[in-house]
């Protein structure tokens, strides 16, 4: 009776000791479960979509199909920190000086609507209090890393001098990373026609860190047919140089 009565003590010790670890387990699989969603909640919340219309849209709208926003920085600003904008055209845009967009560890897509690739331009001034005078265009400023992706829309820039004066907007380029920028900015032309004026012409990118820069599946549209001289700001020229020889570029191009 006594081995008896230690085997049944031993398997009831054995019973319990079962109920807690399934006690345990079900506690994990809750708390992973919350993990999980909490996980997905932010990733979905890092994801951001809105439509852009720079003619009937408004800045005061929900940024839906139905009730566009007017431009890209609204919706920039309305991404969260390390977050990712995707903003799809309805209509023809321009960068203004006005708008000043800076991408502060924000992904940036912008996308046409797969029937219209619509003119997106930079707008252009004289700065004319300096001598002698230059043409200089609105950019897209990265602070701390980043990176915009165009796909389906034409690239227009206006004739500019090379002048860069200025880590800030008002340069001769259109993107600018500047020395506070952490990481590795990255822009990116997939399906675009990208119109560049002949000489003068400010270079595409100033760049004071590392930088990503993809031209994938593009037509050169305008006037110039080749991005040789017109990448990188005061490191390029118009013969092209091999893009291996510019230090912190990382690029699909053969010549720069």
């Amino acid at each position: 009776m006594a081995v008896q009565d230690d085997l049944a003590g031993a398997l009831s010790a054995i019973a319990a000791a079962t109920n807690t670890l399934n006690t345990i387990g079900a506690q994990a699989t809750g708390a992973i479960s919350a993990v999980t969603k909490a996980y997905n909640d932010r990733i979905a919340s890092l994801r951001t979509l809105f439509y852009v219309n720079a003619i009937t849209g408004s800045d005061a709208a929900a940024g839906t199909s139905a009730a566009p926003l007017r431009s890209i920085s609204e919706a920039v600003r309305r991404t969260p920190y390390g977050g990712f904008c995707r903003v799809e055209l309805r209509s023809a845009y321009t960068f203004t000086f006005a708008e000043n967009l800076t991408l502060d560890k924000v992904d940036l897509t912008v996308i046409g609507d797969g029937v219209t690739r619509f003119p997106v331009t930079f707008e252009r001034r004289v700065k004319d209090n300096i001598t002698p005078a230059v043409r200089e265009a609105a950019a897209i400023k990265f602070l701390r890393g980043g990176c915009i992706n165009f796909c389906f829309i034409e690239l227009v820039a206006p004739a500019l001098d090379s002048f860069s004066q200025y880590q800030d907007y008002g340069s001769g380029c259109l993107f600018t990373s500047v020395q506070l920028a952490y990481g590795v900015s990255s822009i990116s032309f997939l399906l675009c026609n990208i119109n560049l004026p002949t000489t003068p012409f400010g270079s595409l990118l100033q760049s004071l860190t590392q930088v990503s820069f993809i031209v994938e599946q593009c037509t050169l549209n305008g006037p110039v047919t080749s991005l040789n001289g017109r990448v990188v700001f005061g490191r390029t020229d118009s013969a092209g140089v091999a893009a291996s020889t510019v230090s912190g570029l990382m690029t699909n191009l053969v010549t720069v």
